[in-house]
């Protein structure tokens, strides 16, 4: 789909066309459905989560950027991997960590302090939580996501690339969350472009 598809779609209210689109097939950035499947694969052995509930969005699904200010901007070598895990037990864990924190008597640098604020007024709203912002803050994650995620750098189509993830509740969260992102991206530009 290109970008003046994306913003018809848009434009004439068909935001549930874009999802499918977007969480559905072969993304852009993996030369073959083996390839891409491959890394949904260890990514559920690893963290025991339904591959199917793990897809890739942002530049790497269209060939280009689809978020706000950078729309458009073509995928390129080093251009990060983005991907949506849905699952409630994985978001659950973290979400509970997070509560537990007193941000006043944590020992945790400026900006994992400023991820976690952000966390727990913004991101857990939509229902998402991105734990490599998160970084060491959270046990689960520390112990067995960033290995994971390590370990595909040895698969083709993600090595030398930095893979990240995105984990949410609900495949509702994610299509709430994404459903905004493309009407904020054609709010956002120009009325030329629109």
């Amino acid at each position: 789909m290109n970008q003046a598809e994306i913003v018809q779609h848009v434009r004439e209210g068909q935001v549930d066309t874009l999802l499918a689109e977007l969480f559905t097939g072969v993304p852009a950035a993996f030369a073959s459905a083996a390839d891409y499947d491959a890394v949904r694969t260890r990514l559920n052995a690893a963290l025991n989560t339904d591959p199917a509930n793990i897809v890739l969005v942002g530049s790497g699904r269209f060939g280009y950027s689809l978020a706000p200010g950078k729309f458009g901007r073509p995928f390129h070598p080093r251009s990060d991997l983005d991907f949506v895990m849905v699952d409630a037990d994985l978001f659950d864990r973290a979400w509970l960590e997070l509560v537990r924190y007193d941000f006043r008597s944590l020992t945790f640098g400026a900006d994992i302090v400023t991820s976690l604020k952000e966390h727990r007024s913004n991101n857990v709203f939509w229902g998402y939580l991105e734990p490599y912002r998160l970084k060491s803050a959270l046990s689960f994650y520390s112990k067995v996501w960033f290995p994971a995620f390590a370990k595909l750098g040895l698969i083709r189509g993600t090595a030398g690339r930095t893979v990240k993830a995105r984990v949410y509740r609900t495949w509702d969260h994610a299509r709430a969350y994404h459903r905004y992102s493309f009407r904020a991206v054609v709010a956002g530009l120009p009325p030329e472009a629109q």
